[in-house]
């Protein structure tokens, strides 16, 4: 489960693997359109938590 979100220059990223039991929270002070959005940072991180 994951949520994700942004406004002006902030984005951020909240995840939740309950079968692995590993939370990823990102924080960032770049836009929403940036060349690696945190949503994509932060799924690969929960997949490589799984691995």
């Amino acid at each position: 489960m994951w949520h994700n979100g942004g406004t002006g220059n902030f984005n951020s990223y909240l995840g939740f693997d309950p079968e692995s039991k590993t939370a990823v929270v990102i924080l960032s002070n770049l836009p929403p359109r940036y060349i690696i959005p945190v949503t994509v940072l932060g799924i690969k991180l929960i997949n490589e938590a799984r691995d």
